[in-house]
């Protein structure tokens, strides 16, 4: 026979909740209810938990930053705490050093967290004690602008190798290479500051710290120095030659000329680089042919062709082309025949161009102690087939005067007769360049220039009139 079932109720009551004058801090949370079973029982909201943590003060001998909160409940030391947790941000400084100088971040570049909410609750579950608040930077766009902007003054750039006269670089050792004209300057190192370094250094809390900084390596190729290909010279020490117009005039035109550069490719022009030869620009007069060789006058210039001479024999002695030079029209005394180079405004000029791949300088000045004019091209050196070029010139025709030419002067009497101009033979010259490596001229390897013809000129002679 089956037993019928029982059925029973387990009941049970809730303490009441303690009333103020029974509270205190701590029996909040240690009123424990009658065994409720676990598996009826179920957790207090989070609201209640937190209602509960609020309303509790701390303990007596609790300090937080210094100040004496016992008693007050968390919303009260809160309050308390305010003024000097904001005194303590405005206060805020980290230093990151280099040298000398420094770079100073406060809250004007960054806004300053604290941990004050975790420290309240830390002190309230602790009871008595000392307590710090801890401030730690937040990381964002003013704090990146700060140190983008307090980078700048201590990134340092690299300094790139560079060609400069030997004259600008006075120091030794600040050299890589250096020669007569030309030193390269050894390269240099930069350093830019790590900014996302100093970013990690401000944001970990750091209050001293060095600044960080990264090397920064030069980029660019060290510029190649400067070979002198052609050096030539000539002299002006005859009294013909070094009268003071003709030398001021040469002094002059080699000044103008000298330090001229010029990239692969680009020319230059002897006429656009002296300009009108007048006396509002400078010049004075000296003596200079006219009529086609016939006669010589004093012209405003006269003696620069001296100028054009000596540059157009150093510019194919550097293996350099000459698009356009013109002889003179009778030979002149400071050149070998064929190697001469004249000058006129608005008539005969020297053009050179550079025809190698790097640079060429040009260089042209006077030596007053031997009366002689100098000049010196400096570029790339010559291939290794050769390391000299020099220039020959043959004469290949002599032409005679003609018959005498004749012309009257009142002033002459019966049976006078006066040599104006002697007679002139005339000649060709062809000139070459020829190549040489170590001394000795390399077989087949000369090249013709340019074929010069000097007019004959016949011998002019004034008679009396008839």
């Amino acid at each position: 026979m089956l037993m019928p079932l029982l059925s029973c109720a387990i009941t049970w009551s809730m303490p009441p909740e303690p009333t103020a004058e029974h509270s205190s801090p701590d029996s909040a949370d240690s009123a424990v209810s009658p065994a409720i079973p676990d598996a009826f029982a179920s957790p207090a909201p989070d609201s209640v938990l937190t209602g509960r943590l609020f309303k509790r003060t701390f303990a007596d001998g609790t300090r937080i930053m210094g100040v004496d909160v016992g008693g007050m409940t968390r919303d009260e030391a809160r309050r308390e705490l305010n003024t000097a947790v904001e005194a303590e941000s405005r206060a805020y400084e980290c230093r990151l050093s280099c040298g000398d100088g420094s770079l100073s971040f406060t809250s004007a570049d960054m806004t300053i967290g604290n941990d004050l909410d975790e420290v309240l609750d830390l002190a309230l579950s602790n009871g008595s004690g000392s307590y710090e608040v801890r401030f730690l930077p937040e990381d964002g766009r003013r704090l990146r602008d700060a140190i983008e902007a307090g980078a700048a003054i201590f990134d340092e750039a690299p300094r790139e190798a560079e060609l400069l006269s030997a004259a600008a670089v006075a120091a030794e050792g600040s050299e890589l290479m250096r020669n007569s004209r030309f030193a390269v300057t050894a390269p240099k190192s930069g350093r830019s500051v790590d900014r996302e370094a100093a970013a990690e250094l401000i944001l970990s809390g750091a209050r001293e710290a060095e600044l960080p900084f990264m090397p920064v390596e030069p980029e660019g190729a060290v510029p190649p120095l400067p070979q002198r290909r052609a050096f030539f010279s000539t002299s002006y020490n005859s009294p013909s030659l070094s009268t003071q117009g003709r030398v001021h005039n040469i002094k002059k035109a080699a000044a103008l000329l000298d330090s001229r550069a010029l990239k692969p490719g680009e020319t230059l022009s002897c006429n656009a680089v002296l300009g009108e030869r007048t006396k509002q620009n400078g010049w004075m007069k000296a003596t200079a042919f006219a009529l086609g060789g016939r006669q010589t006058e004093q012209q405003y210039g006269g003696g620069i062709c001296q100028i054009s001479t000596t540059l157009y024999n150093c510019a194919i002695m550097a293996d350099l082309e000459v698009p356009k030079r013109t002889g003179h029209s009778r030979k002149i005394s400071y050149a070998e025949g064929g190697r001469d180079a004249s000058l006129s405004w608005g008539g005969a000029d020297l053009v050179i161009e550079n025809s190698t791949d790097e640079t060429i300088y040009i260089f042209m000045w006077t030596d007053d102690e031997k009366n002689c004019l100098c000049c010196e091209i400096y570029g790339e050196a010559f291939p290794e087939e050769y390391d000299e070029i020099r220039v020959l010139t043959e004469l290949i025709e002599t032409i005679e005067p003609g018959e005498p030419e004749f012309t009257t002067d009142a002033s002459l009497k019966e049976g006078e007769c006066v040599t104006i101009r002697k007679a002139i033979r005339g000649s060709v010259y062809q000139t070459y360049r020829e190549y040489l490596k170590n001394g000795t001229p390399l077989s087949r390897k000369r090249e013709p220039i340019a074929r010069t013809a000097y007019l004959a000129i016949p011998a002019l002679y004034a008679v009396p009139l008839p």
